[in-house]
């Protein structure tokens, strides 16, 4: 009942009162370096502070707070949306109603909006027929924590990092495979240069006759394996690499 009570509390009185009263929030302050600069560019600020997320004092930031949220018992997200949803599910996909997307990417299906909070816009509504995207519910199942931890490791450090956040690049040499590399230029999850960086560094380790990389125009993320036209546009390169290569 107290619960129920906060939840119309909530909804008379706005998002702060209420069941957001009990919405664990934590402000993390810190001391950094002062390398950053900010200029004025035509009248507008641009702020500059290459590699800040390498600071040591953010790493230390980011693994107190991975400590003090996993008190909370959150070890998984998903992206199912459910028709009998509690009032805290119901406010969640209430408010990714206004999460940012590119106009022609815009969905009314919780499903989709759940995906790009999780990973970002994974793919090209233009390039799915009905019956995909009427199954991505299906096709995408709890998400553990520890993952996003990882990747966050990842993005701090601007490469690929263990598990553990120790270094692995120097163990590029174990990568002298043939290697196709197929990116979707409208790939907002992994952006494309990701994938020009890759297969420089592989190349600079292990010779770049290796290594093979496409951009696939009009495609993003994960429709470059099931987009309605993905094996028209994208498997004849996987073949033709298997081909070559066996």
């Amino acid at each position: 009942m107290r619960e129920k009570a906060r939840e119309l509390v909530s909804l008379v009185g706005g998002p702060y009162h209420g069941a957001m009263q009990n919405t664990q929030t934590y402000l993390a302050m810190t001391h950094e370096q002062s390398s950053g600069t900010m200029t004025l560019v035509n009248d507008r600020l641009q702020l500059s502070w290459p590699d800040i997320g390498k600071e040591p004092i953010f790493e230390k930031m980011n693994d107190r707070l991975i400590e003090a949220t996993a008190a909370l018992g959150v070890d998984s997200l998903t992206a199912y949306v459910d028709n009998h949803a509690d009032w805290k599910d119901r406010l969640l996909d209430a408010a990714l109603a206004l999460y940012p997307t590119q106009f022609e990417e815009h969905c009314p299906s919780g499903v989709c909006r759940r995906i790009a909070l999780l990973y970002a816009t994974l793919y090209e509504h233009d390039q799915l027929n009905a019956a995909t995207h009427d199954a991505m519910h299906e096709l995408f199942g709890d998400a553990t924590i520890s993952a996003f931890e990882h990747l966050g490791r990842i993005a701090n450090a601007r490469h690929l990092v263990a598990a553990d956040g120790g270094e692995i690049m120097d163990r590029l040499e174990r990568l002298a495979i043939p290697t196709a590399f197929i990116h979707g230029a409208e790939n907002e999850c992994y952006l494309p240069r990701s994938t020009e960086e890759t297969v420089a560094a592989l190349s600079q380790i292990n010779g770049a006759a290796l290594y093979r990389r496409h951009v696939i125009p009009g495609y993003g993320h994960i429709d470059c394996i099931f987009g309605k036209s993905a094996a028209r546009d994208v498997y004849p390169l996987i073949v033709e690499h298997l081909d070559a290569t066996r």
